[in-house]
């Protein structure tokens, strides 16, 4: 199976009070119309409807906003609140990233499914992102991790 991990991820996103509305910028190098982009674009229509217009999600694709690597320094920097990334960006600072790009490292869909949509089963990693450089996870998607 191969798999490559995305990262959704966000920095210091806090709002205190939706008196108004607010709009936020998600970046991806991803098409559009691939599956992590039409899942970029579903989070962003789902949190506009959840907060009932009040917060809405500007989404750019196939690196309007900068390659990957700028929209990573871009994230942290704060110039970007939400980015989908792959995994291999974290290495960098985390080494022990480099597993989540690893072929075969699930046995089977199955396994892949239960991983994913288990709460807590990858907290080692969102820990360890949201400890340095400070990115919270938002959401996973698909064969991919998103923070």
């Amino acid at each position: 199976m191969f798999l490559t991990f995305i990262f959704l991820i966000s920095v210091g996103v806090q709002i205190q009070t939706l008196a108004g509305e607010v709009t936020l910028t998600a970046a991806t190098v991803n098409q559009e119309l691939s599956h992590n982009g039409k899942g970029l674009s579903a989070f962003a229509k789902t949190v506009e409807e959840k907060s009932n217009g009040k917060l809405k999600i500007k989404t750019f694709f196939v690196g309007q906003l900068g390659d990957a690597s700028s929209a990573y320094q871009s994230v942290i920097d704060g110039d970007i609140d939400i980015i989908m990334i792959d995994a291999g960006w974290f290495s960098e600072k985390h080494p022990v990233f480099n597993i989540l790009e690893c072929f075969y490292l699930f046995k089977g869909s199955e396994h892949y499914v239960e991983v994913m949509n288990t709460p807590g089963k990858l907290k080692f990693f969102e820990d360890k992102i949201l400890k340095d450089p400070g990115l919270k996870t938002i959401y996973y998607d698909g064969g991919d991790v998103c923070l």
